[in-house]
């Protein structure tokens, strides 16, 4: 993912308010929103469903996507994942090693400063379509595992003839 970054100078005048970095975000914005699903991705792979109620997962996960901002500060991205996934209950065996949402986190924190500031912007300002998107994106998830669990359990059965 090319995120646009702004070099020094630049950053200290947009945080002089001498600029408008504003248009760099809206320029990078679908960047930003496929990223945000993924991260709703994210949240929805490491879900713990020992320990809270499935039926709940779009509701926690929302309220995760909120508390983390809140804790965050506005700019610490990673307080902001650590808290949501907290929320969630992630089980650390999933949140380290499930190909998914280790790729994912590996997105995230090779982000530069100035893109994580507009990630977190971009997602406290577009948290419903995030996870409208991220919802999306879990059922496609899940359609490719049970196809790939169908398939395989076929050339068991194929095998054993």
């Amino acid at each position: 993912m090319a995120i646009k970054t702004l070099d020094a100078g630049e950053f200290r005048r947009a945080l002089a308010g001498l600029s408008d970095t504003a248009g760099s975000q809206d320029a990078y914005a679908g960047e930003y929103r496929e990223l945000a699903s993924d991260f709703v991705l994210l949240l929805a792979i490491c879900f713990n469903r020992r320990q809270l109620e499935v039926t709940t997962l779009w509701n926690r996960i929302d309220s995760a996507i909120q508390k983390g901002l809140a804790e965050c500060n506005g700019d610490d991205l990673d307080r902001f994942v650590s808290v949501a996934l907290e929320h969630i209950i992630a089980p650390v065996g999933v949140v380290a090693s499930q190909d998914d949402a280790v790729r994912i986190q590996e997105e995230l924190s090779g982000l530069a400063p100035d893109a994580r500031l507009y990630f977190l912007q971009y997602l406290a300002k577009h948290r419903y379509p995030a996870i409208v998107m991220g919802r999306k994106k879990w059922q496609e998830l899940k359609e490719q595992k049970a196809f790939a669990r169908q398939s395989a359990e076929l050339a068991k059965d194929g095998d054993q003839s």
